[in-house]
């Protein structure tokens, strides 16, 4: 054990040893040696809360309407699906791949009206088999009703839950996809007004503990008169 911590300790000044060469190379350069470029300084680092620049900006109302707006938009979709439970498996397929376009063309929106369509005249049919006395039921009408049934029961026990939870996670991806554009334009005007003033570094203040340089007031004016 005091073999260990014997160790650790020379590690530990083998460390601290090597911070000081490092200082004393870097305080005992002459002056005509090349500098990379100029000593970073407390007056070019500065620090802005982004979580207080995002509360006081008009992000968090924008945030609260796309997220309402693409709820909407993921009920409306999932309404839709209740026209379609006699399609089949490929029709289904193409049908879904036309609604999960936010701007069908013309012609597909025409498509996914005919599949709707479709499915309604099926679910007619079905229904006028469904009020024939059985003993005058064929075994065409027995097989077609069938057919009907099971699609019926498919599309509801398989297809539409998947589709709702899929459509749900769609919706949450949108809002998450949205809040990560806000920061990203939030953090633009924080990279610019840092420019303007000659920052080369500019932290958020869940990574910097400290800094004599706070830059949130300022770049929340500028933030509110956009």
């Amino acid at each position: 054990m005091r073999h260990k911590k014997g160790s650790l300790f020379l590690l530990f000044g083998f460390a601290v040893a090597g911070v000081f060469i490092a200082l004393g190379t870097a305080h005992g350069r002459t002056k005509n040696e090349p500098q990379d470029e100029a000593p970073l300084t407390l007056s070019k680092v500065a620090v802005v809360d982004m979580g207080r620049l995002y509360d006081g900006s008009s992000a968090p109302k924008e945030y609260e309407r796309n997220e309402q707006e693409v709820a909407q938009d993921a009920d409306k979709r999932i309404k839709i699906l209740g026209g379609i439970e006699y399609l089949e498996p490929t029709e289904i397929q193409e049908f879904l791949i036309l609604v999960g376009k936010f701007t069908p063309t013309p012609q597909e929106a025409e498509r996914i009206t005919a599949l709707q369509t479709l499915s309604g005249t099926r679910g007619v049919e079905m229904r006028t088999i469904q009020t024939k006395e059985a003993a005058s039921l064929t075994a065409q009408d027995k097989k077609r009703l069938q057919t009907l049934l099971d699609a019926s029961r498919n599309f509801r026990n398989v297809y539409l839950p998947n589709i709702e939870a899929q459509i749900r996670n769609s919706a949450i991806a949108r809002a998450q996809t949205f809040r990560v554009q806000q920061m990203t334009d939030l953090r633009a005007v924080v990279g610019k007004y840092a420019k303007e003033k000659g920052f080369q570094h500019v932290f958020d203040s869940g990574t910097l503990i400290y800094s004599q340089n706070d830059i949130t007031e300022k770049v929340l004016e500028r933030v509110k008169k956009k």
